[in-house]
């Protein structure tokens, strides 16, 4: 095995994942250079071939791949011509800004049929793509015959202002070099339109109903169209959960319904999820290989190199009706961190907009900026950091409700898709996510949104709502159930904090609004406001959670001798805004906190005009050129041993819905001048 290919490389990692290497697949290793990035393709539902594919990204590893071809590599002499022809053409930067080499696994002692996939640019213009996709055709010698142009010319029309081409792929060992392109960011809910548009032949109308699935397990889906002189029937969807490089947990989700669909056998879904690690040279148990040892002495003694071995995507292929076929893609990347950097790298603060928007334009910024936060199948995601996963039930269902609150097209259209992506989760509530148990407070949002939405009678909605009335106890309203966390999470209830099974004035507060819901909850904020007016969170550090939301329910649902616990929480928030309103202007910690409490005291307007107004501008400071505003909804998440661990919304976006709703309670307020309010000025 020659330490001069990819094959040493390989065998260290897979070694280290327990991954067996076999005669094939360094075979297909052996016929690439020990450039460290690289990955595999096999089926999902039985043992065989494996695929070999390796990135080629800069100019130096441009370089290196051209040198190491120069020898005989048991590549066929067709393929290398080719590939060396790119080599010696096209610049790594601008317009292309990686190659990818796949060889595939073949049982016969034959040159391995090799594919080349050039990632273009993602800023690049859709004017652009005839000329660029031209330009790599003639790089690796390839120009179309004229009917498959045709066809590659309307495809690239129908990613006008709609999608882009993300890839441009060759099958370099077939005749005629068939052509691919991957299309990405096609909005979910134009992908039959845009098939129609293509021309591809398959049913567009079968394929949304395989979409709406599937859609509920994914964050982003991009297309591989594959064609001659037509868009031929085959249709790849490339399926991605998270960010690369994070063990994402969430995976197991879409892994398992691809077993309940049988197209998933269990042993390969648990060798995929075994698969994400980050192999450091203090970790593994073998030597470092030798090719990333040399890499190292070339850079900074300030830099640390690691190996990321990453889950890619999942591709489902559709054809003719059939039940489609299922692949993982996994792989391993060498990545680098600079200790030096990174230790003394200054904090920026976020550049917000000078002068502050109006309250109108305010909230017309957020809404945008909401629905642009979307992933592309339509879920809202934030609290990245967790061994669980990112949320998106709770996260989308609390977003989905906010953005419907405030109302307009795009609004309603976006809290109807994440209705349609909840209910589309099979289970009885809702949760963090769909591999963590459901709890009383997602199931809360989910329940808010669907009434919002006019769907609370629903089969979907009343199945929740019975869900949730299993967690009202005499004391309040429970998180979790001990019975069903432990059936869900498979008996790891013993392994947090018996606090989650508890009755909590936050989780409370939120549920007690909702219809059918019973008077429990409201009887037991009842008995819990604190002296001073407020409620306790046991989920957040401050009150401002568990407070706005009582004041809420009690404002909809509260009997005549409430309005004195209404007051009272009213004065409280006047307090909290008047202990913000005097720290300095560039010192507002949280926004979120502040427009919790902004809202509470919406409800009690009468002589609070210029204390709202003074938020109101404070608020609008705060806001960032791109709609949002910084995470400060900090959860407080106490673990198994006591201890109390610290999360926020690091994409925005529980804070940004959070100040949105207060600002539109505040707009409403305006607009109706209710009350006799003074008119609260956002100039």
């Amino acid at each position: 095995m020659s330490l001069s290919t990819l094959a040493p490389m390989l065998q260290f990692v897979l070694a280290e994942r327990s991954w067996p290497m076999t005669p094939r697949l360094e075979r297909l290793a052996a016929c690439l250079p020990p450039i460290p990035c690289a990955g595999m393709e096999f089926s999902l539902l039985d043992e065989g071939a494996v695929d070999l594919q390796q990135r080629i990204r800069s100019p130096r590893e441009i370089d290196q791949l051209a040198r190491f071809l120069e020898p005989a590599t048991g590549l066929s002499e067709h393929s290398w011509s080719c590939v060396r022809q790119f080599c010696a053409t096209m610049h790594v930067g601008g317009d292309i800004e990686e190659l990818w080499l796949e060889l595939d696994d073949v049982a016969v002692n034959s040159a391995p049929p090799v594919s080349a996939f050039v990632r273009l640019a993602a800023g690049l213009p859709a004017t652009a793509y005839p000329s660029v996709v031209g330009d790599v055709l003639d790089a690796f010698g390839c120009r179309s015959p004229a009917a498959q142009s045709a066809t590659l010319a309307r495809c690239l029309d129908a990613c006008a202002n709609v999608a882009r081409i993300s890839h441009v792929g060759l099958m370099l060992s077939r005749p005629g070099a068939p052509l691919c392109i991957i299309v990405d960011d096609l909005p979910a809910d134009m992908m039959s339109s845009f098939l129609e548009h293509t021309g591809w032949p398959g049913s567009a109308a079968a394929l949304e109903r395989h979409f709406d699935t599937l859609f509920t397990h994914v964050d982003r889906v991009r297309l591989a169209m594959s064609f001659g002189d037509v868009v031929r029937p085959s249709l790849g969807v490339e399926c991605f959960v998270g960010t690369p490089g994070a063990a994402e947990r969430r995976w197991g989700n879409l892994l398992d319904a691809l077993v309940d669909q049988g197209v998933c056998a269990a042993p390969l879904r648990d060798r995929v999820m075994s698969w994400p690690a980050v192999l450091t040279p203090a970790s593994v148990q073998r030597a470092w290989p030798s090719p990333l040892v040399v890499n190292a002495l070339a850079r900074s003694v300030t830099e640390v190199g690691s190996i990321e071995c990453r889950i890619s995507h999942v591709k489902l292929t559709y054809e003719d009706g059939r039940v489609p076929r299922a692949k993982a893609y996994l792989g391993f990347v060498e990545v680098w961190q600079n200790l030096a950097r990174d230790a003394c790298a200054p904090t920026l603060r976020a550049r917000t907009v000078h002068p502050p928007r109006t309250l109108g334009e305010a909230i017309d910024a957020a809404v945008q900026c909401l629905l642009a936060a979307r992933v592309q199948t339509g879920w809202w995601l934030d609290y990245d950091g967790f061994l669980e996963g990112v949320s998106d039930e709770w996260v989308t269902a609390y977003v989905a409700h906010a953005v419907h609150e405030v109302g307009g097209v795009g609004a309603t259209r976006a809290a109807e898709r994440a209705w349609r992506l909840l209910a589309g989760r099979s289970r009885e509530g809702w949760g963090w996510n769909y591999g963590q148990p459901a709890d009383a407070d997602s199931t809360t949002w989910a329940l808010h949104l669907a009434a919002r939405l006019g769907l609370a009678e629903s089969p979907r909605a009343r199945e929740a709502l019975a869900f949730l009335q299993r967690h009202v106890r005499s004391d309040g309203v429970a998180t979790y159930v001990r019975d069903h966390y432990a059936a869900w999470s498979r008996g790891t209830s013993a392994t947090v904090s018996p606090g989650w099974f508890d009755a909590h004035d936050c989780v409370t507060a939120a549920s007690a609004a909702c219809k059918g819901i019973g008077d429990a909850p409201l009887q037991s904020l009842r008995d819990t406001q604190c002296a001073n007016g407020s409620w306790a969170s046991y989920w957040w550090p401050q009150h401002s959670y568990a407070t706005a939301h009582a004041v809420d329910a009690f404002e909809r649902r509260g009997a005549p001798g409430d309005h004195g616990r209404i007051d009272l929480a009213c004065d409280w928030a006047a307090l909290s805004l008047d202990a913000a309103l005097a720290l300095p202007a560039d010192a507002l910690t949280s926004s979120f906190d502040v427009s919790l409490a902004l809202r509470t005291l919406t409800v009690r307007p009468e002589g609070n005009g210029p204390r709202i107004a003074a938020t109101v501008g404070r608020l609008l400071e705060c806001q960032k050129d791109d709609g949002s505003w910084p995470g400060s909804a900090v959860l407080t998440v106490r673990t198994a041993a006591g201890h109390d661990v610290s999360a926020q919304d690091t994409r925005r976006t529980f804070t940004t819905a959070t100040v949105l709703r207060a600002l539109h309670r505040v707009d409403l307020l305006e607009r109706d001048a209710r009350n006799g309010m003074l008119e609260i000025s956002s100039e």
